[in-house]
């Protein structure tokens, strides 16, 4: 079962858990004090997917989310065999956020204004964009 995490995790091209999400992964935690059958499983993502050498920046992105959520996990007391990390590096969600989202600036996520083809004429501003979830995390119970 896939826990519903109502807010982003992470802000594009960064590493940081925000702390607008540690409430989400509290409630988690607790869950899983008050549950010591339950475990859980953890995916990051990077912001795009790492195809080439050349999205190095991409793969170091992801394996910094991940050491975060490991070490978030651990501070709260919780043993390693109660959860898994892992980075899933040739796909990212859908995006579910909107960048107006007050968790993310605007400056970070907001689309590039898009040129007509025109000469001279700009293009209708586009809808906000999505930003990913960059993190999935699913329940196990053990039998």
């Amino acid at each position: 079962q896939a826990f519903d995490l109502p807010v982003p995790i992470f802000a594009p091209r960064s590493q940081n858990i925000l702390a607008g999400a540690l409430p989400a992964f509290d409630l988690i935690v607790d869950q899983m004090k008050h549950s010591p059958k339950l475990s859980v499983a953890i995916t990051v993502y990077p912001d795009a997917p790492v195809r080439t050498k050349k999205d190095a920046a991409q793969k170091a992105l992801a394996s910094s989310r991940e050491t975060s959520m490991r070490s978030y996990f651990l501070s709260k007391g919780l043993s390693e065999s109660r959860f898994s990390v892992q980075t899933e590096l040739a796909s990212v969600p859908a995006g579910r956020f909107q960048s107006n989202n007050p968790a993310f600036p605007s400056s970070v996520v907001a689309p590039a204004p898009a040129k007509s083809k025109k000469k001279g004429h700009a293009a209708p501003a586009t809808a906000p964009s999505l930003v990913p979830q960059y993190v999935e995390i699913v329940a196990h119970v053990a039998s």
